[in-house]
């Protein structure tokens, strides 16, 4: 990722026993995903999910773009999430769509966003996301593990073995994938 216009996913995984990789761009007003052979541009909605996916994976590893334009916090109040005390932030982005993102209280760390996203066919879920098991790399605290909810289901389990923090990302990394 390289602020909050640029992301580069590549990703694999295994779905009724079939393994796959697939690539997903966006780049400022562009974006393609790719899974196996078949490439293809993103629509203006699927471009717009992709956006509002790049915000919800960036506010939690910095909060800094909640201070920039087109966004509003304020606060929801308290919650317990497991046995921590954690304050709830509700943060609307510029695409007019909001999250709630709860902070643990002991460490200021986010422990949990809650959101409305469209799944690759369209369908709408309150994605649940945990995040725990805080790593430091280059000064910067990043959950190794994430949890994923969609509707109250498993919907992924993340195991982070590698960040890097980069000065500056290759312009081509966020070219259209061959």
């Amino acid at each position: 990722m390289q602020g909050l216009k640029q992301r580069r996913a590549e990703f694999e995984g295994e779905f009724n026993g079939n393994r796959f990789k697939g690539v997903t761009v966006v780049n400022n007003d562009k974006g393609w995903r790719k899974f196996g052979d078949m490439a293809a541009d993103l629509d203006a909605g699927a471009l717009a999910n992709e956006k509002r996916g790049i915000y919800l994976q960036v506010i939690p590893l910095t909060i800094v773009p909640i201070k920039g334009d087109g966004f509003k916090a304020e606060s929801a109040g308290d919650e317990k999430i497991g046995d921590k005390d954690a304050v709830v932030l509700k943060v609307t982005c510029p695409d007019g769509k909001d999250f709630k993102l709860s902070f643990d209280k002991a460490s200021g760390l986010p422990v949990r966003l809650v959101a409305r996203v469209l799944g690759f066919q369209g369908q709408e879920f309150t994605q649940e996301t945990t995040l725990s098991d805080y790593q430091e790399a280059d000064g910067i605290k990043r959950a190794g593990k994430i949890e994923v909810k969609r509707d109250g289901q498993t919907f992924l389990t993340q195991q982070v073995v590698s960040f890097k923090v980069l000065d500056q990302v290759d312009a081509k990394t966020f070219d259209q994938p061959e």
